[in-house]
């Protein structure tokens, strides 16, 4: 096989399709959250297709890429080898997901800074734009080998379940909760929510129920606010740039079990999950109460409804309607208070999951009534003996083959100390839920 030495004809001859694969990595979910490893890519393709393979160097890449000064001395600083380090793990990380059945393999090769482009399924007279491409159908039928036979043992040791784990998880309760998604090789979307406040020039932030919503910093037009906000001295801004504090304490605790689990994520605002990302990935929504904006625009639930309670409530306007108790359950649940200093005692939240826009995907929801309860749910959805809990609760009743269902709705008590911190978290209501016809 011919070798196509960096910018001649030959390596620009599939200009146009390169462009296009360079967009297709840019634009995807695993380099959504690397801006500056995205910009590194950017400029050395880029400088590779145009055919100014003399522009790509250590200096031009921190200086132009990295924000690094004229002055900078390559000498002395690591800092472009090291984001080429990064790069190429990450690039390995598309190819083995989004990309896995990508037409063109893009590489940064070790030792230089010129992007290689090559075809994953060498036709007749196919280049490649390395060396070590040249025996890569060697090594593809030597995969392909070593894939059958790990597939025939597989069937062999089908009734060993430690054989499949695929994960870094142990085997139980979370193995058997998470590994599906461990299994499947595809990141996985977790959606926080931040819910959009109206914020004046003192830092007052209000979020009155039926506010409308708005880009942040952009002002809030007079005519939308009424009594008592109109009152309050403005003007007001739109401000979305808040969480809740268990909704941080959820999102590492599972963005820490997935990397242990070997899961990849992505995290993302729930305002910005399309509908395409719900055909595509898992998705995990965590947030208090109707905040999680899925829940405003589709019934995803079926047994529960999380909604706002009656006119006159205080703090905290949200409940979770029970449309199916069982005897001796409650119709709702809301936020309990101690009854000396009103603080608050006890939340409530919402673990399901629940089938997606399409059959191969699904909707994991963790939802307090207030950011302690989501905090709550997390915690539990990540512990071990709280989702044996849960397996026993919904499973099977045979001692020892107890089995989640397939789709499941639960409501989770949570006990919290100070106000805020859950302390304790168990289930008390829940049922398996039938996909939608």
């Amino acid at each position: 096989m011919k070798k196509v030495e960096p910018g001649t004809a030959a390596a620009q001859s599939g200009a146009s399709e390169n462009a296009l694969q360079v967009r297709r990595i840019l634009d995807s979910l695993t380099f959504q959250n690397s801006p500056l490893l995205k910009s590194f890519l950017d400029f050395v393709t880029t400088e590779a297709l145009n055919g100014r393979a003399a522009d790509i160097s250590e200096y031009t890449i921190a200086t132009r890429v990295l924000g690094r000064r004229e002055d900078f001395d390559s000498t002395s600083a690591a800092v472009v080898r090291t984001q080429a380090y990064r790069l190429r793990r990450k690039l390995a990380e598309y190819y083995k997901t989004e990309g896995i059945g990508d037409p063109i393999l893009i590489e940064l090769p070790k030792g230089h800074y010129y992007p290689s482009f090559s075809p994953r399924s060498a036709g007749p007279g196919a280049q490649s734009a390395t060396p070590a491409a040249e025996p890569r159908w060697r090594f593809a039928l030597l995969s392909l080998i070593f894939l059958a036979a790990g597939l025939l043992v597989g069937y062999v040791l089908g009734s060993n379940p430690a054989g499949e784990n695929k994960s870094g998880l142990e085997p139980g309760s979370l193995l058997k909760f998470w590994g599906g998604l461990a299994g499947n090789g595809r990141p996985v979307i977790i959606a926080f929510t931040n819910p959009v406040y109206l914020a004046n020039v003192s830092g007052d932030l209000l979020n009155p129920r039926g506010a409308p919503a708005g880009m942040r910093g952009e002002p809030v037009p007079l005519g939308v606010l009424k009594p008592p906000i109109a009152q309050v001295p403005g003007p007001f801004y739109y401000e979305d740039g808040f969480t809740g504090a268990g909704e941080v304490f959820a999102m590492n605790r599972l963005t820490a079990l997935f990397e242990n689990a070997g899961i990849p994520v992505v995290v993302k605002r729930n305002r910005t999950v399309t509908v395409e990302d719900l055909r595509n990935y898992d998705t995990v929504f965590v947030g208090s109460g109707i905040a999680v904006q899925a829940l405003q625009n589709t019934r995803l639930l079926r047994r529960f409804e999380l909604t706002a309670a009656p006119p006159g409530s205080t703090l905290w306007r949200t409940r979770i309607v029970d449309h199916a108790p069982r005897p001796g359950e409650p119709s709702f649940y809301e936020i309990e208070r101690d009854p000396n200093t009103q603080a608050l005692k006890a939340d409530y939240a919402v673990l399901a999951v629940l089938p997606g826009l399409v059959p191969t995907r699904k909707i994991l929801l963790m939802a307090g009534l207030s950011t302690s309860g989501t905090q709550g749910a997390a915690e539990y959805a990540t512990s071990e003996m709280h989702m044996s809990e849960l397996f026993s609760a919904l499973g099977a009743a045979r001692p020892g083959t107890a089995e989640l269902p397939r789709y499941f709705e639960a409501v989770l008590r949570v006990d919290v100390a100070r106000g805020i911190d859950p302390v304790k978290s168990a289930f008390v209501a829940g049922s398996a839920v039938s996909p939608r016809p």
